[in-house]
Protein backbone atom coordinates (compact mmCIF):
# COMPACT_ATOMS: atom_id res chain seq x y z
CA UNK A 1 0.00 0.00 0.00
CA UNK A 2 1.45 3.35 -0.62
CA UNK A 3 2.17 5.83 1.63
CA UNK A 4 -0.42 8.59 2.25
CA UNK A 5 1.17 12.10 1.12
CA UNK A 6 1.85 14.23 4.58
CA UNK A 7 -0.32 17.51 4.74
CA UNK A 8 2.16 20.02 4.88
CA UNK A 9 3.42 18.33 1.10
CA UNK A 10 -0.62 18.52 -0.01
CA UNK A 11 -0.60 21.94 0.92
CA UNK A 12 2.35 22.72 -0.98
CA UNK A 13 0.65 21.29 -4.29
CA UNK A 14 -2.16 23.35 -3.36
CA UNK A 15 -0.28 26.72 -3.10
CA UNK A 16 1.75 26.17 -6.03
CA UNK A 17 -1.29 25.34 -8.20
CA UNK A 18 -2.51 28.92 -7.08
CA UNK A 19 0.30 29.95 -7.71
CA UNK A 20 -0.23 29.04 -11.78
CA UNK A 21 1.98 25.95 -11.86
CA UNK A 22 0.88 23.14 -13.62
CA UNK A 23 0.03 19.49 -12.26
CA UNK A 24 3.19 18.29 -14.18
CA UNK A 25 5.60 21.07 -12.60
CA UNK A 26 4.19 20.37 -9.12
CA UNK A 27 5.09 16.52 -9.95
CA UNK A 28 8.54 17.37 -11.16
CA UNK A 29 9.08 20.01 -8.06
CA UNK A 30 8.16 18.04 -5.45
CA UNK A 31 9.29 14.52 -6.70
CA UNK A 32 6.04 12.75 -6.76
CA UNK A 33 3.49 11.47 -9.32
CA UNK A 34 1.58 13.36 -11.24
CA UNK A 35 -1.86 11.39 -10.43
CA UNK A 36 -1.43 12.26 -6.82
CA UNK A 37 -1.30 16.26 -7.79
CA UNK A 38 -4.46 15.41 -9.62
CA UNK A 39 -6.07 13.79 -6.59
CA UNK A 40 -5.14 16.05 -4.03
CA UNK A 41 -6.51 19.39 -6.51
CA UNK A 42 -9.63 17.24 -7.05
CA UNK A 43 -10.52 17.01 -3.26
CA UNK A 44 -9.17 20.41 -2.65
CA UNK A 45 -11.58 21.59 -5.20
CA UNK A 46 -14.47 19.76 -4.37
CA UNK A 47 -14.38 19.79 -0.69
CA UNK A 48 -12.15 23.12 0.25
CA UNK A 49 -9.89 21.27 2.20
CA UNK A 50 -7.12 18.52 1.40
CA UNK A 51 -8.95 15.72 3.70
CA UNK A 52 -12.23 14.23 2.00
CA UNK A 53 -14.42 15.04 5.59
CA UNK A 54 -16.92 12.25 4.42
CA UNK A 55 -14.46 9.43 3.82
CA UNK A 56 -15.04 6.42 6.37
CA UNK A 57 -12.04 5.09 8.72
CA UNK A 58 -10.33 2.32 7.73
CA UNK A 59 -10.31 -0.83 9.83
CA UNK A 60 -12.50 -2.46 12.35
CA UNK A 61 -15.96 -0.48 13.37
CA UNK A 62 -15.39 1.04 16.41
CA UNK A 63 -17.50 0.17 19.67
CA UNK A 64 -18.16 3.76 20.32
CA UNK A 65 -19.78 5.72 17.79
CA UNK A 66 -19.61 9.68 18.10
CA UNK A 67 -21.97 10.00 19.99
CA UNK A 68 -20.66 7.71 22.93
CA UNK A 69 -17.08 10.00 22.13
CA UNK A 70 -18.63 12.92 23.13
CA UNK A 71 -20.35 11.12 26.46
CA UNK A 72 -16.83 10.05 27.18
CA UNK A 73 -15.31 13.59 26.41
CA UNK A 74 -18.31 14.84 28.86
CA UNK A 75 -17.25 11.58 31.62
CA UNK A 76 -13.27 13.11 31.73
CA UNK A 77 -14.43 16.85 31.74
CA UNK A 78 -16.66 15.95 35.00
CA UNK A 79 -13.81 13.51 36.65
CA UNK A 80 -10.40 14.46 35.32
CA UNK A 81 -9.02 12.03 38.45
CA UNK A 82 -10.81 8.83 37.44
CA UNK A 83 -8.59 5.87 36.72
CA UNK A 84 -9.24 3.46 33.19
CA UNK A 85 -11.42 1.17 35.29
CA UNK A 86 -13.53 4.15 37.11
CA UNK A 87 -13.97 5.49 33.08
CA UNK A 88 -15.20 2.06 31.74
CA UNK A 89 -17.80 1.72 34.64
CA UNK A 90 -19.10 5.29 33.95
CA UNK A 91 -19.27 4.23 30.23
CA UNK A 92 -21.14 1.23 30.68
CA UNK A 93 -23.89 3.16 32.98
CA UNK A 94 -24.52 6.41 30.29
CA UNK A 95 -24.08 4.24 27.27
CA UNK A 96 -24.72 0.55 28.20
CA UNK A 97 -21.37 -0.78 26.39
CA UNK A 98 -18.48 -2.01 28.12
CA UNK A 99 -14.89 -2.57 26.93
CA UNK A 100 -11.90 -3.23 27.81
CA UNK A 101 -8.94 -1.11 29.63
CA UNK A 102 -7.23 -1.08 26.00
CA UNK A 103 -10.01 -0.48 24.17
CA UNK A 104 -10.95 2.65 26.13
CA UNK A 105 -7.63 3.86 26.18
CA UNK A 106 -7.60 3.90 22.33
CA UNK A 107 -10.92 5.69 22.52
CA UNK A 108 -9.40 8.31 24.38
CA UNK A 109 -6.32 8.39 21.95
CA UNK A 110 -8.90 9.18 19.61
CA UNK A 111 -10.61 11.99 21.02
CA UNK A 112 -7.26 13.77 22.00
CA UNK A 113 -7.21 12.74 26.02
CA UNK A 114 -3.87 12.10 27.38
CA UNK A 115 -2.95 11.67 30.74
CA UNK A 116 -0.83 14.32 32.71
CA UNK A 117 -0.19 15.78 36.21
CA UNK A 118 -3.06 17.32 38.00
CA UNK A 119 -3.20 21.24 38.13
CA UNK A 120 -4.92 21.69 41.69
CA UNK A 121 -7.09 24.67 41.61
CA UNK A 122 -8.57 25.53 45.43
CA UNK A 123 -11.80 24.61 45.96
CA UNK A 124 -12.48 27.31 48.45
CA UNK A 125 -12.30 30.08 45.20
CA UNK A 126 -15.44 31.65 44.28
CA UNK A 127 -16.31 31.61 40.52
CA UNK A 128 -18.79 34.97 40.99
CA UNK A 129 -15.96 37.05 42.82
CA UNK A 130 -13.50 36.02 40.10
CA UNK A 131 -15.30 37.25 37.73
CA UNK A 132 -16.42 40.56 38.90
CA UNK A 133 -12.23 40.97 39.46
CA UNK A 134 -12.01 40.09 36.04
CA UNK A 135 -14.75 42.65 34.89
CA UNK A 136 -12.99 44.74 36.99
CA UNK A 137 -9.70 44.85 36.17
CA UNK A 138 -10.68 45.04 32.35
CA UNK A 139 -11.39 48.45 33.44
CA UNK A 140 -7.45 49.69 33.31
CA UNK A 141 -5.01 50.07 30.97
CA UNK A 142 -2.36 47.26 31.13
CA UNK A 143 0.49 49.99 31.84
CA UNK A 144 -2.17 51.16 34.80
CA UNK A 145 -1.26 48.40 36.64
CA UNK A 146 0.92 47.22 39.32
CA UNK A 147 1.51 43.64 40.50
CA UNK A 148 2.91 42.77 43.91
CA UNK A 149 3.31 39.77 45.81
CA UNK A 150 5.78 37.93 48.42
CA UNK A 151 7.78 35.29 47.34
CA UNK A 152 10.23 33.14 49.65
CA UNK A 153 13.12 31.39 49.23
CA UNK A 154 15.56 28.98 51.29
CA UNK A 155 18.12 26.25 51.21
CA UNK A 156 15.48 23.71 48.67
CA UNK A 157 14.93 26.24 46.50
CA UNK A 158 17.95 25.43 44.10
CA UNK A 159 16.91 22.04 44.06
CA UNK A 160 16.79 20.07 41.07
CA UNK A 161 13.13 17.43 40.29
CA UNK A 162 15.03 15.86 37.15
CA UNK A 163 18.39 13.94 36.29
CA UNK A 164 19.71 11.18 34.71
CA UNK A 165 20.24 7.80 35.08
CA UNK A 166 20.98 4.04 33.28
CA UNK A 167 17.81 2.05 32.44
CA UNK A 168 16.16 0.74 35.34
CA UNK A 169 17.47 2.29 37.88
CA UNK A 170 16.78 5.62 40.20
CA UNK A 171 18.82 8.92 39.30
CA UNK A 172 19.60 9.61 43.28
CA UNK A 173 21.48 12.45 44.49
CA UNK A 174 21.85 13.22 47.88
CA UNK A 175 20.04 16.87 49.09
CA UNK A 176 19.22 18.90 51.74
CA UNK A 177 15.50 18.70 53.68
CA UNK A 178 15.87 21.08 56.13
CA UNK A 179 14.72 24.36 55.28
CA UNK A 180 17.42 26.40 56.42
CA UNK A 181 17.23 30.14 56.53
CA UNK A 182 13.85 31.52 54.88
CA UNK A 183 14.04 35.00 52.68
CA UNK A 184 11.13 36.44 51.51
CA UNK A 185 11.33 38.37 48.03
CA UNK A 186 8.97 41.27 47.57
CA UNK A 187 9.08 42.58 44.02
CA UNK A 188 6.45 45.07 42.58
CA UNK A 189 5.86 44.02 38.52
CA UNK A 190 4.76 46.77 35.90
CA UNK A 191 4.61 46.21 32.32
CA UNK A 192 8.27 47.67 31.73
CA UNK A 193 9.91 45.23 34.35
CA UNK A 194 10.09 45.32 38.04
CA UNK A 195 10.59 48.63 39.52
CA UNK A 196 11.30 48.07 43.13
CA UNK A 197 11.84 45.01 45.48
CA UNK A 198 12.72 44.04 48.62
CA UNK A 199 14.45 40.98 49.82
CA UNK A 200 14.58 40.13 53.79
CA UNK A 201 15.28 37.17 55.71
CA UNK A 202 12.30 35.70 57.58
CA UNK A 203 8.98 36.61 56.49
CA UNK A 204 7.27 40.04 55.52
CA UNK A 205 5.55 41.72 58.25
CA UNK A 206 2.67 44.60 58.01
CA UNK A 207 4.95 47.29 58.99
CA UNK A 208 7.99 46.16 56.44
CA UNK A 209 5.20 45.70 54.02
CA UNK A 210 3.88 49.24 54.46
CA UNK A 211 7.57 50.59 54.51
CA UNK A 212 8.61 48.90 51.60
CA UNK A 213 5.28 50.40 49.44
CA UNK A 214 5.39 54.18 50.89
CA UNK A 215 9.04 54.45 50.45
CA UNK A 216 10.11 52.53 46.87
CA UNK A 217 6.46 51.47 45.42
CA UNK A 218 4.52 54.83 45.47
CA UNK A 219 7.29 57.55 44.28
CA UNK A 220 7.55 55.21 41.16
CA UNK A 221 3.25 55.50 40.85
CA UNK A 222 1.07 58.35 39.57
CA UNK A 223 -2.40 59.52 40.27
CA UNK A 224 -4.87 57.60 38.70
CA UNK A 225 -5.35 57.58 35.26
CA UNK A 226 -2.01 57.90 34.71
CA UNK A 227 0.53 54.79 33.94
CA UNK A 228 1.72 52.85 37.14
CA UNK A 229 -1.74 54.51 38.92
CA UNK A 230 -3.34 50.71 39.95
CA UNK A 231 -2.18 48.62 43.01
CA UNK A 232 -3.05 44.92 42.41
CA UNK A 233 -2.21 42.89 45.94
CA UNK A 234 -3.72 39.81 46.89
CA UNK A 235 -5.57 39.28 50.33
CA UNK A 236 -2.66 38.41 52.65
CA UNK A 237 -3.38 40.24 55.99
CA UNK A 238 -0.88 42.21 55.85
CA UNK A 239 -1.76 43.45 52.23
CA UNK A 240 -5.23 44.94 54.32
CA UNK A 241 -3.52 47.97 56.28
CA UNK A 242 -6.13 50.46 56.97
CA UNK A 243 -3.48 53.02 57.32
CA UNK A 244 -1.64 52.39 54.26
CA UNK A 245 -4.70 52.20 52.35
CA UNK A 246 -5.59 55.85 53.20
CA UNK A 247 -2.42 56.55 52.25
CA UNK A 248 -2.44 55.66 48.50
CA UNK A 249 -5.63 57.05 48.46
CA UNK A 250 -4.64 60.76 49.06
CA UNK A 251 -1.87 59.82 46.69
CA UNK A 252 -4.56 59.19 44.09
CA UNK A 253 -3.43 55.48 43.77
CA UNK A 254 -6.10 53.00 43.44
CA UNK A 255 -6.08 49.75 44.68
CA UNK A 256 -7.25 46.36 43.11
CA UNK A 257 -7.65 42.92 45.82
CA UNK A 258 -7.24 39.08 44.30
CA UNK A 259 -10.58 37.48 44.73
CA UNK A 260 -9.46 34.81 47.26
CA UNK A 261 -7.72 31.53 46.17
CA UNK A 262 -6.48 33.26 43.21
CA UNK A 263 -2.99 33.71 42.35
CA UNK A 264 -3.53 32.48 38.95
CA UNK A 265 -4.86 36.35 37.92
CA UNK A 266 -1.35 37.56 38.95
CA UNK A 267 1.06 37.79 36.49
CA UNK A 268 3.91 38.13 39.08
CA UNK A 269 3.16 34.51 39.99
CA UNK A 270 5.01 33.52 36.72
CA UNK A 271 7.70 35.99 37.37
CA UNK A 272 8.41 34.48 40.22
CA UNK A 273 8.67 30.71 38.67
CA UNK A 274 10.96 32.34 36.29
CA UNK A 275 13.26 33.91 39.39
CA UNK A 276 13.30 30.31 40.79
CA UNK A 277 14.03 28.50 37.33
CA UNK A 278 17.26 30.75 37.67
CA UNK A 279 18.19 29.53 41.20
CA UNK A 280 17.99 26.07 40.01
CA UNK A 281 19.67 26.86 36.96
CA UNK A 282 22.80 28.43 38.63
CA UNK A 283 23.04 26.76 41.87
CA UNK A 284 26.66 26.63 42.17
CA UNK A 285 26.37 30.21 41.96
CA UNK A 286 23.70 30.67 44.56
CA UNK A 287 25.51 28.38 47.29
CA UNK A 288 28.46 29.95 47.15
CA UNK A 289 27.33 33.78 46.98
CA UNK A 290 29.02 35.01 50.16
CA UNK A 291 25.64 37.38 50.65
CA UNK A 292 22.65 34.77 49.98
CA UNK A 293 21.03 38.09 49.35
CA UNK A 294 22.13 38.91 46.23
CA UNK A 295 21.92 36.23 44.23
CA UNK A 296 18.03 36.77 44.10
CA UNK A 297 18.67 40.56 43.13
CA UNK A 298 20.43 39.16 40.08
CA UNK A 299 17.72 36.24 39.68
CA UNK A 300 15.32 39.64 39.52
CA UNK A 301 17.04 41.00 36.97
CA UNK A 302 16.50 38.55 34.64
CA UNK A 303 13.00 39.67 34.52
CA UNK A 304 13.45 41.80 31.20
CA UNK A 305 11.02 44.76 30.17
CA UNK A 306 10.72 42.50 27.01
CA UNK A 307 9.39 39.35 28.94
CA UNK A 308 7.33 42.19 31.30
CA UNK A 309 5.91 43.64 27.89
CA UNK A 310 4.84 40.49 27.28
CA UNK A 311 2.10 40.35 29.48
CA UNK A 312 -0.07 42.85 27.62
CA UNK A 313 0.24 40.32 24.67
CA UNK A 314 -0.57 37.16 26.24
CA UNK A 315 -3.37 38.32 28.65
CA UNK A 316 -6.42 36.90 26.50
CA UNK A 317 -9.30 38.88 24.32
CA UNK A 318 -12.81 38.38 25.76
CA UNK A 319 -15.60 38.33 24.07
CA UNK A 320 -17.13 40.89 26.54
CA UNK A 321 -16.22 44.59 25.85
CA UNK A 322 -15.76 46.23 29.46
CA UNK A 323 -14.63 49.73 27.83
CA UNK A 324 -15.45 51.82 25.14
CA UNK A 325 -11.42 51.10 24.96
CA UNK A 326 -10.79 47.69 24.59
CA UNK A 327 -8.09 47.91 21.83
CA UNK A 328 -6.04 49.70 24.67
CA UNK A 329 -7.34 48.06 27.76
CA UNK A 330 -6.48 44.81 29.52
CA UNK A 331 -9.72 42.28 28.47
CA UNK A 332 -10.19 38.97 30.15
CA UNK A 333 -12.43 35.69 29.77
CA UNK A 334 -15.29 35.35 32.05
CA UNK A 335 -15.99 31.62 31.04
CA UNK A 336 -12.06 29.87 30.99
CA UNK A 337 -10.66 30.87 34.04
CA UNK A 338 -8.10 33.15 32.77
CA UNK A 339 -4.73 32.97 33.90
CA UNK A 340 -2.40 35.87 33.58
CA UNK A 341 0.63 34.41 32.01
CA UNK A 342 3.99 36.45 30.81
CA UNK A 343 6.12 34.85 28.06
CA UNK A 344 9.28 33.94 29.78
CA UNK A 345 11.69 32.83 27.96
CA UNK A 346 13.85 30.36 29.68
CA UNK A 347 16.70 31.57 31.85
CA UNK A 348 19.85 29.80 29.72
CA UNK A 349 22.72 31.65 31.13
CA UNK A 350 24.87 30.18 33.62
CA UNK A 351 26.82 32.29 35.52
CA UNK A 352 28.95 29.81 36.69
Amino acid sequence: MAKTLAEDLKWRIILLHNDGYSKRQIANLLYIGETLVKKVIHIYAKWGCIVNPWKLTPGRKKVFSRSDMNVLRDIVHEYVDYYLDEYIEEMQARTGKRVSVSTLWRSLAYCGITRKKLHKAASERNELLRGVFIASIGRYRIDQLVFMDESSKDERTSTRFYGYSEINSKAIKKVVFIRGKRYTLLPALTKTGIIAVDIMEGSCTKQRFKEFVVSQVLPQMNPFPSTNSVLVLDNAKIHHDQELLEYLDAFGVKVEFLPPYSPDLNPIETAFSTIKQFLRRNRYFVDTSYNPIYPLLVACSQITPQMAEAASLMVSISPIVVTPQASNCVSFNLYKCLTLTLCFSNPSRNLT
